[in-house]
């Protein structure tokens, strides 16, 4: 693997890791008083993102599906109680909300992502 193909890589699972914490954290936020879904929000913009530029970047379908599976499992061990009884992705609707948006949306970034560029099916 060249170099800049793993400095690809790395960015894009740096990016990963970075999208799923502050995502995570936004389940819990209550702009304006109220129970908003802002992280399910924020993940049905990034992460298709992330996945179509890690795609594009890497130049390999890998480079698009493996953000979306890191993205899926750092999401769920967040939501997973601690021994203390901590939780970081609630397990109410903003929560669920935030593991299907998002995971639907790694799908829809990895599928467009991985999708030659002017292919066309005749």
């Amino acid at each position: 693997m060249p170099v800049r193909t793993g400095a690809a890589y790395v960015l894009v699972l740096v990016l990963t890791v970075e999208l799923a914490l502050a995502e995570a954290v936004l389940t819990a936020t209550r702009p304006f008083g109220h129970p908003l879904p802002v992280a399910a929000l924020v993940a049905a913009v990034a992460n298709p993102l992330l996945t179509w530029a890690g795609g594009r970047i890497t130049g390999r379908t890998a480079g698009a599906v493996v953000p979306g599976v890191l993205w899926l499992a750092l999401v769920m061990v967040l939501g997973s109680k601690r021994p203390e009884g901590d939780l970081i992705v609630l397990g109410n609707g903003r929560g669920f909300g935030l593991i299907a948006v998002g995971a639907l949306a790694a799908v829809i970034g990895a599928v467009v992502g991985t999708t030659p560029r002017g292919s066309t099916s005749r």
